[in-house]
């Protein structure tokens, strides 16, 4: 029904929201488990996207949103779904898909999204993305989406437009979308 797909969709970008996404998820990893295969989440964030409002305005800032919702999607198979997080950030859900079948997508969207502008005439958008899988990187839900945030937080620290992988290294990191990155690590430009 209607409400029932507007209950579960962005408003903006029209992938699912962050309700459905828990909803998503929770099953995939238990269907992961009775079949003991693996999910892989992609945690997607767009890099400067402050900068790139205060620079080219909000209206285009959703252009680039929107742009951004539709490349991952188009990467993605049919049984997969992405989801907008929050702001800037994007999560994919891969079923049965382990660490180099995750590593192939986050390529593909990584690729799609560097090649072309987003919108005519501004400046070119790029993405950081964190991937974990379950089991190897995380035995909950909630765990799962936590390590693919880190690892997403790791590339931005990196240097952005990258892929980075959850490794043990990155235990412990935590931060909140409103934190900055904590003293240990070397700041960033």
């Amino acid at each position: 029904s209607r409400a029932e797909f507007a209950a579960c969709t962005d408003g903006l970008t029209g992938v699912h929201n962050h309700r459905h996404l828990h909803e998503h998820l929770t099953g995939e990893v238990s269907k992961a488990v009775v079949k003991q295969s693996r999910v892989a989440v992609l945690f997607v964030d767009i890099d400067h996207f402050k900068a790139f409002n205060d620079r080219w305005g909000h209206i285009l800032g959703d252009e680039v949103l929107r742009a951004v919702a539709l490349i991952v999607e188009g990467q993605i198979r049919r049984d997969d779904i992405v989801a907008r997080y929050g702001g800037e950030e994007f999560v994919a859900v891969l079923s049965d898909t382990d660490l180099a079948g995750g590593l192939q997508v986050a390529d593909r969207i990584r690729d799609k999204i560097t090649a072309a502008p987003l919108v005519p005439g501004t400046a070119r958008v790029t993405v950081s993305i964190g991937l974990a899988v379950f089991p190897e990187h995380a035995t909950s839900k909630t765990e799962l989406i936590e390590k693919a945030d880190a690892a997403m937080y790791e590339a931005k620290r990196l240097g952005r437009d990258r892929i980075q992988v959850y490794n043990d290294e990155l235990a412990g990191i935590k931060l909140l979308p409103t934190e900055k990155p904590r003293p240990r690590f070397s700041p960033t430009p």
